[in-house]
């Protein structure tokens, strides 16, 4: 399980791990020893070295700002894992996994049998590994210019400070000119598509398949033309926050963000921990180590004022993103939708050098939704989880509320005089007060029936939010009618005006909660399959 990092670039492989050239400090050699093992246990080429088999990730979703994550690493203990002496007793260290720096909550490591394990500390691990940093870079620079700022870096807290800014800003300078002259070789291409198109006569005997051809090429370019002006833009701002740097630490940062493997462990290490789990077993020996950790989570808000609109009401699903895979073993990621909650599917997409390259899918319609990502990427995926509220419970009873509503006040809109009828011997206002009396019971069976639910998740009834307050609306409606019906008399212009406006409202309601009744379609997985199969992946 890989945390905060840059999506698309690999993971270190073995052979970029800095080597002892020189005599180093105990907590240096342990440092590149526990390196040197994430990196083999993420090097698909070499399985012989690859001590991790599996890694199966459990999401629950607690409420609409935290999940609780279930974690199992199975693993060989490694024969050159770093041995420490605790008392008595040896332990050797393994570098099972990362989490994001900060407080843990809630958090519990367990061996396969449900034992408890001795965990060192984090600031143990960050010193060991900040020294490693620091040692990596002085042999790529041949100074410790940089030694105190990557050991702040990785010794600090979760905000990056002053420290991180040069790293950061050179990373984004180094990405945006990839994708800058990534998208100028894709623009330069496909106008030298159109120009051989044009070239070879086809302008005078223009075909259908031909004209098809010319459509698709300009689509293209349309297409290559907006990344093109997107990159400029990004590249731009890039060399604006990489001007702003200190000139004394420009060249050092830059000449080391440009290796690979030392930027890919520094940004991981930047934003992570590395946990490191203390067994006393012989090498080759199978464990499996279970962590249980609630963390923090943001739900994905749709662009623009009206898709928002259309996700509150239920009509688009709210997707929530997840890191997954690139850090060696099979990577089993399964999400359980809490009640009242669906997940409608599961969307890998896996990048490279910023970009993405493949996507698969994975449809839901069921509590527990899995999905699986093989050993043979080095590179890290995101995973995409679509989630709705389901459709029996609230959302149903609320639906129906609102089709009677708009059946009762369409009827009484066309028999406004019945509505009104007082009966030969009983004056119009006992009748009046009757009829009122009748409807406020009504509301107030609507108010119990549809709000007062205090057993739903709150997950729930976040996603609806704009849906629940079209039934208040609807209740409001009930009400207004019940105060015409007591105000008003039978006949009179104002009656009929508001009659009018309040059938117009209900039936607008109606139709808006009949939407979320049905929207977003679940799909058949064979059906979701060809359609994501289809869709264009979009650069970032």
């Amino acid at each position: 399980m890989m945390f905060a990092g840059s999506r698309g670039v690999p993971l270190p492989s073995a052979d970029r791990v800095p080597e002892e050239a020189e005599p180093v400090s105990e907590e240096t050699r342990m440092g590149v020893v526990l390196l040197r093992l994430q990196a083999q246990a993420a090097d698909f080429r070499k399985p012989e070295f690859n001590w991790v088999n599996r890694r199966v990730e459990l999401m629950e979703f607690l409420d609409t700002r935290a999940v609780r994550r279930h974690v199992s690493v199975d693993f060989d203990v490694p024969a050159d894992a770093p041995s420490i002496l605790v008392g008595e007793q040896q332990f050797r260290l393994v570098p099972i996994t990362n989490l994001p720096k900060g407080s843990l909550v809630a958090f519990d490591i367990t061996d396969e049998n449900g034992s408890a394990l001795w965990l060192p500390t984090s600031d143990y691990s960050s010193k060991i590994l900040a020294s490693t940093v620091a040692y990596w870079a002085e042999s790529i620079l041949g100074t410790g210019s940089l030694t105190a700022d990557l050991a702040r870096i990785i010794s600090g807290p979760t905000e990056l400070g002053e420290e991180w800014a040069p790293f950061g800003a050179a990373g984004a300078l180094i990405d945006a000119e990839n994708r800058y002259g990534g998208a100028s070789q894709m623009l330069s291409t496909i106008s030298d598509w159109l120009l051989a198109f044009w070239s070879a006569g086809r302008r005078k005997r223009l075909t259908w398949r031909g004209f098809r051809q010319l459509r698709s090429l300009q689509r293209q370019w349309a297409r290559a033309q907006a990344s093109m002006n997107a990159a400029t833009e990004n590249l731009r701002k890039a060399q604006h926050d990489w001007g702003n740097t200190a000139p004394d630490k420009k060249s050092a940062v830059m000449t080391l963000m440009r290796v690979e493997g030392f930027r890919s462990q520094l940004e991981v290490l930047a934003r992570n921990i590395v946990v490191l789990a203390a067994v006393t077993n012989p090498p080759k020996t199978r464990r499996i180590v279970k962590l249980t950790f609630e963390d923090r989570i943001t739900y994905l808000p749709q662009k623009g004022l009206p898709r928002r609109l259309m996700q509150s009401a239920g009509w688009l699903c709210w997707p929530v993103e997840v890191p997954i895979g690139g850090s060696g073993g099979i990577h089993h990621l399964e999400a359980a939708a809490p009640p009242g909650v669906d997940i409608v599917r599961i969307i890998v997409t896996t990048w490279k050098d910023g970009r993405p390259v493949g996507r698969t899918s994975q449809p839901g319609g069921s509590p527990h939704v899995p999905v699986r990502v093989p050993a043979d990427t080095p590179y890290r995926s995101q995973a995409r989880i679509l989630l709705r509220v389901s459709r029996p419970g609230w959302l149903t009873s609320a639906w129906l509320v609102a089709l009677v509503i708009g059946a009762v006040m369409f009827a009484g809109r066309l028999r406004l005089s019945v509505m009104f009828y007082s009966p030969p011997g009983q004056s119009p206002s006992s009748s009046e007060a009757a009829t009122a009396a009748t409807l406020l019971l009504a509301l107030l069976g609507v108010v119990a029936a549809v709000l007062a639910r205090p057993g739903e998740h709150p997950l729930a009834s976040r996603l609806l939010l704009l849906a629940r307050v079209l039934i208040l609306i609807d209740s409001a409606v009930v009400l207004s009618a019940t105060g015409a019906l007591v105000l008003h008399r039978p006949g009179a212009p104002e009656t009929t005006a508001l009659w009018t406006c309040l059938l117009v409202v209900t039936l607008v309601v109606a139709g808006l909660i009949t939407a979320s009744r049905f929207l977003p379609v679940m799909g058949t997985p064979r059906g979701i399959s060809r359609l994501v199969a289809t869709l264009p992946i979009r650069r970032r």
